[in-house]
């Protein structure tokens, strides 16, 4: 019997590899683990998955509906912070580095042979990021994903990053996930990005918020849109708007030409209000976003946050002085107002 059952499972695993579509001989399944080994995919997984194309479109759609659970989740990343930050790499090809208890969770599931569903999706976001404009035939199902609240939709007030490891935060990031997907295809996508942003659920405007700052247009179309919504009622919303409009500030030039001063300029006056703002993550990333934009209006308020200790520690304090670094280094005039140096938040 047992040999019946080992028969019959290397016949599966057999069948499920031919089934593949193959580079060099070797099936997607093996590109794609070597895509996921260490801080950089190899080159040749890269290729790889370009030679492949459109044929692996099909298997990165079903990796993108893994579902994670709150245990194998919390395992595997105890504060959630890391699913929160980890996505928001403006090219989706480059691992994070991962922290002890990362390690200590990975080491805990792989023995029980359970891949966390969230590894598995970035296996496949990472995919599409490689893909670019050719994952467009992906845009329809994509879609269709982003909207799948599974019944669950988040109320208006309700915080999506204070909710992690419930079921419907894992909901959540599969729609963020698929969100990040049609950014990286670009043009073809970006009408469905928009449109989200538009919803009237905040988790849906949230994710698509992050895909539009992910799309490598270089297309000041976004910018009004995400603008607007600096002034959302959801929290976590504004935090990715915010975040998204600093990687728009870099695809669009960061003000090196009059082009691109022209595209950045409506986005620099809301994200100076946001400096003023009593969250902290509102603050550092609109500090970094105006880094991006090199604006010289805004290094008093920043120098401000700085001098003051109004932007954490850690992380968000780096990003923050760095920001302060950029604008001091090559500071553009956009035009604006300057506003006054806010007392401390």
């Amino acid at each position: 019997m047992l040999f019946c059952l080992a028969a019959a499972l290397v016949v599966a695993v057999l069948y499920s590899q031919s089934a593949q579509p193959r580079y060099a001989a070797k099936p997607l399944s093996y590109w794609l683990r070597k895509l996921s080994q260490g801080i950089q995919p190899s080159n040749q997984a890269v290729t790889a998955i370009r030679a492949i194309g459109t044929n692996g479109i099909p298997i990165y759609l079903r990796m993108l509906h893994a579902r994670g659970t709150p245990l194998t989740t919390w395992v595997r990343y105890p504060d959630g912070a890391f699913l929160v930050d980890h996505r928001m790499v403006a090219g989706g090809a480059v691992a994070p580095g991962y922290g002890l208890a990362e390690l200590l969770g990975f080491e805990v599931l792989q023995p029980l042979g359970r891949q966390d569903a969230n590894v598995v999706r970035y296996d496949a976001l990472r995919a599409f990021a490689i893909l670019g404009e050719a994952g467009a035939p992906a845009t329809t199902a994509l879609s269709n994903l982003l909207y799948a609240s599974d019944g669950y939709r988040w109320p208006a007030q309700d915080p999506i990053f204070r909710s992690i490891h419930s079921p419907e935060f894992l909901n959540w990031l599969r729609q963020r996930d698929a969100a990040c997907c049609l950014g990286h295809i670009g043009h073809a996508a970006r009408a469905v990005l928009l449109q989200g942003l538009e919803n009237s659920d905040p988790g849906i405007r949230a994710a698509a918020a992050q895909g539009l700052g992910l799309g490598r247009t270089n297309d000041s179309a976004v910018v009004e849109p995400l603008v607007r919504h600096l002034d959302d009622t959801n929290t976590s919303v504004r935090i990715t708007v915010v975040w998204s409009l600093g990687l728009v500030a870099t695809q669009l030039g960061q003000g090196t030409n009059a082009t691109s001063v022209s595209a950045i300029s409506p986005m620099v006056a809301p994200l100076m209000r946001c400096l003023s703002a009593t969250e902290l993550y509102l603050r550092s990333y609109a500090a970094v976003a105006l880094g991006n934009c090199h604006s010289a209006e805004a290094l008093p308020l920043v120098a401000n946050l700085v001098s003051n200790g109004n932007v954490g520690s850690g992380t968000l304090e780096a990003m923050t002085r760095q920001a302060l670094e950029n604008i001091t280094a090559h500071p553009v005039s956009y035009g604006v107002q300057p506003l006054k140096v806010p007392a401390n938040p």
